[in-house]
């Protein structure tokens, strides 16, 4: 079988699949493009050359695997966000375009300070600490996860962009391992926000492949704004700034819960569709306990 014909099939079967695949002729030549590790315009250019068997049976297993709803970003390793790749697995949550709300909301505004500290709550694949750091050379940063393995990923994609002298990792629930940590300027997170019953409702790419754990945000979808919005503040300077990633329709209850606690100057701000994406708020001199 040549490399024409094995793009044919291999878009016939992404095409049949009952995966959510957009753009399956692009996934076909990417998977051979990985196979062969040539570029997609070798695939074009040599469309005659035949397979071996190895090359055919390791492209119609990623062929398999995905036309069952695996994400093409497990299967290639890798995912680009803000014009960077970053190495995942499942071990992570594949970077959404969602997310550049808060960092560019955070990158405006440690624009501003001189030295900037930042702790970023829920690492994951180390997308933002790495974004952060390779646009502001003055600014400290801490990433946090419960997830081991979460953060020796996260530590390949640091040392891939060359930042992993300025973000310091810990293995912690929260901010449960920062007892001793010196106040931060911001505080940045996006929480496992999914509800019980939203959980039921995800695609199959979604809620069998991605990580449960860094999807699950308890029964509605709010127990690790909760646990943030009541110990954030002992954790930044007065003044200092938190900013919330959320999910659609909750904003107005992250924002209850920030003024219960006596978050000040609480604001949302939304994406290029004009949905909610982030709550900030600012540290109030004296928490509420």
């Amino acid at each position: 079988m040549d490399i024409r014909s094995a793009l044919h099939l291999g878009l016939q079967q992404l095409q049949q699949s009952s995966a959510d695949i957009a753009l399956p002729h692009l996934e076909a030549q990417l998977l051979l493009s990985l196979v062969l590790q040539k570029p997609k315009e070798y695939l074009i250019a040599y469309g005659e050359e035949v397979l071996n068997d190895a090359q055919r049976q390791q492209y119609f297993d990623y062929i398999g695997q995905r036309t069952k709803g695996r994400p093409m970003a497990y299967l290639l390793g890798y995912k680009e966000f803000m014009g960077l790749n970053f190495f995942v697995d499942e071990s992570v949550l594949i970077p959404r375009d969602d997310t550049e709300v808060l960092v560019n909301y955070v990158l405006k505004h440690i624009a501003a300070l001189s030295s900037a500290s930042v702790l970023n709550l829920g690492t994951g694949s180390g997308c933002i600490e790495t974004i952060l750091a390779k646009n502001n050379p003055n600014v400290q940063i801490i990433g946090v996860d419960i997830s081991k393995k979460a953060l020796t990923l996260a530590k390949k994609n640091l040392q891939l962009h060359g930042v992993e002298d300025r973000v310091t990792l810990l293995v912690s629930d929260l901010f449960s391992a920062l007892s001793s940590i010196e106040p931060f300027d911001v505080i940045c997170s996006n929480p496992p926000y999914i509800s019980a019953k939203d959980m039921r409702r995800l695609s199959t790419d979604v809620l069998c492949y991605e990580p449960l754990n860094a999807l699950y945000g308890g029964q509605d979808g709010l127990h690790f704004y909760r646990r943030i919005a009541a110990e954030a503040q002992f954790y930044l300077h007065d003044g200092g700034l938190l900013v919330l990633e959320v999910g659609s329709n909750q904003s107005l209850p992250v924002i209850e819960l920030l003024q219960k606690y006596g978050w000040l100057a609480i604001e949302t701000n939304q994406d290029l569709q004009g949905h909610i994406r982030i709550v900030s708020a600012k540290k109030q001199k004296e928490p509420i306990e």
